[in-house]
């Protein structure tokens, strides 16, 4: 029969599973341990030392050890609160496995000490307060709502209860170990932050992360699947993204990334950038991974901070049919291999090439079908190693100079220079008008030509004849 008591530890109680429990806290035993249904208290007038030598607390209906002063030995078993409150205080310890499954509220005293190895389970409805301690393992395991009403710091955090929200406000959460959620709804309009070295799976679009923090100092972050959160920065670390996609979708405001002093690093993993309207990003996006910019049809993200990812793919198209959609850089420089555009008939991509010096392999469009993707050249400079193929894109504003590789489909205007940068309209060359770069091999010189970053332009010199 399930028990309805609520039992205190009689001043004799050395182990949990002993007949030494009272009804009334400080006197003599009168109670067998407890047993599913009853509430446990420990209180200043407990015993200094309790061993839970059994798997016997199995369905408490609350737990407190708010102003126990002192310690719990748990060892590898657990204590099953599955519903009411759980309050932890005093001093507890466990060997590998041992913890709580809560089922309603859970709160930590800022006095309680919590040690490294103890799990906890999070099995119902209910606020969590932790008072700024730090959970091992924290596991939001079956449906009902857990509010976090204070930060969340733990090692490890698994969400994988089916119909289960966790509540985390806008207080995000500091995880010093894995980040695992594959079932479930996680709102969080805080920020995320691994804080150590460990993996990431955040695989659901629906409930999506506001701001991930990634790559801590000395640290590796691993995405172990494809992962989504609407903004993102790493730090002096590293971010592995293997073979999976770290989506940025819907971003909801400006500068939605932030470089760090280390590095984000694929094999064939990428990054995208998805679903939403005009948007600007002042500062620079640095990855060795391909990026993909694929905006609310109509709309463009302004790059005026720079995208650096050297030796890797830009590929640019709408979210969705209709418009093109895609990239402005404005006066930010572009270095990449190649830029693609569009892949379907309706799903179409456009670059704004601005004002910035760009160094890129090619330009091309990325489907059969996709025969009205944009590029506006405007006035920049293009650094160029292979092709740049207008089929299927249709190009605007070509005064623009274009140093090295080749150029067909396009309109006359559109013609590359190893001499210098030179003006070029639509109506082909400009004689009035001459751009010179520095070389170190001489003017001109293929040898001699800077990096991307190097490249100025001197002067504009009018010819006179």
């Amino acid at each position: 029969m399930a028990g309805e008591r609520t039992l205190y530890p009689s001043a004799s109680l050395a182990n949990w599973s002993e007949a030494k429990w009272t009804l009334i806290d400080g006197t003599p035993q009168t109670e067998a341990k407890p047993i599913t249904g009853d509430i446990v208290l420990l209180t200043e007038y407990s015993p200094a030392a309790i061993a839970l030598n059994e798997s016997s607390a199995v369905g408490l209906a609350g737990f407190s050890s708010a102003s126990y002063t002192g310690t719990l030995a748990m060892g590898a078993f657990s204590i099953d609160v599955d519903v009411g409150s759980t309050l932890l205080g005093g001093v507890m310890t466990v060997s590998a496995g041992g913890g709580f499954e809560v089922g309603g509220a859970l709160t930590i005293a800022a006095t309680a000490t919590i040690p490294a190895g103890m799990t906890f389970t999070l099995n119902g409805t209910g606020a969590v307060t932790l008072n700024s301690k730090s959970l091992r393992l924290l596991t939001v395991n079956t449906a009902g709502t857990h509010t976090m009403a204070s930060k969340l710091f733990a090692t490890t955090l698994g969400i994988a209860g089916a119909g289960t929200t966790f509540n985390g406000a806008t207080l995000g959460a500091d995880i010093a170990g894995n980040i695992i959620w594959s079932a479930g709804a996680w709102t969080n309009t805080g920020t995320v932050t691994q804080t150590d070295t460990g993996n990431v799976s955040l695989g659901d679009y629906t409930n999506i992360v506001t701001k991930l923090v990634l790559g801590a100092a000395g640290k590796t972050s691993t995405l172990t699947a494809s992962s989504y959160c609407k903004a993102f920065a790493y730090g002096a670390g590293t971010v592995a993204l293997g073979t999976n996609t770290l989506q940025l979708r819907g971003p909801a405001g400006n500068d939605y990334w932030t470089d760090g002093a280390g590095s984000v690093t694929s094999t064939t993993g990428k990054v995208n950038v998805y679903q939403s309207n005009a948007l600007t990003q002042s500062t620079p996006v640095t990855i060795a991974a391909r990026l993909d910019v694929a905006p609310n049809p109509g709309y463009s993200h302004t790059f005026s901070g720079g995208i650096n990812i050297s030796g890797y793919d830009l590929y640019v198209t709408n979210s969705a049919g209709g418009n093109p959609a895609g990239v402005d850089m404005a006066a930010g420089a572009l270095a990449c291999r190649d830029i693609v555009l569009g892949h379907s008939a309706t799903r179409l991509g456009k670059i704004d090439f601005g004002e910035g010096t760009h160094s890129i392999r090619s330009l091309l469009k990325g489907h059969v079908d996709a025969i009205t993707n944009e590029c506006n050249f405007a006035s920049a400079f293009i650094n160029l190693s292979g092709t740049i193929d207008g089929a299927g894109i249709v190009i605007s504003n070509t005064d623009v100079r274009i140093y090295g590789g080749t150029v067909s489909n396009c309109p006359s205007g559109v013609t590359p220079s190893t001499q210098c940068f030179r003006t070029i309209n639509g109506s082909g060359n400009d004689p009035d008008s001459v751009h010179f770069h520095w070389s170190f091999g001489g003017l001109g010189s293929p040898s001699g030509l800077p990096s991307m970053l190097g490249s100025r332009r001197l002067s504009r010199a009018r010819v006179s004849v």
